[in-house]
């Protein structure tokens, strides 16, 4: 089983979270960090059982994460693909277009 957090929670974040929420063999999401932590995204990560982390680098950091998984703007895709890969425990890094 992939452990995977979402980056970005907006609408496709959401989506792709609620996407797996009936249960996956392959993959779960275990964590999620967003620029804005609103009331709503702190109701959501309740809702589905996710760790709210700080930022980009705690997820990086919290070695029960296998997978990274980016609901963000394209412009930054190369900056963080190119931090997940700088860690020891990161295996994935999925880019959601």
């Amino acid at each position: 089983m992939i452990n995977a957090a979402i980056v970005g929670l907006g609408w496709w974040g959401k989506t792709l979270v609620e996407s797996l929420a009936g249960g996956s063999d392959v993959m779960r999401f275990v964590a999620l960090t967003t620029r804005t932590v609103s009331p709503d995204v702190q109701e959501f990560a309740k809702q589905h059982k996710l760790r709210l982390l700080e930022n980009y680098e705690a997820v990086l950091r919290d070695k029960e994460v296998d997978a990274v998984v980016l609901a963000t703007p394209p412009s930054g895709h190369y900056r963080e693909v190119v931090a997940a890969e700088a860690t020891d425990w990161v295996k994935y890094c999925i880019i959601s277009l």
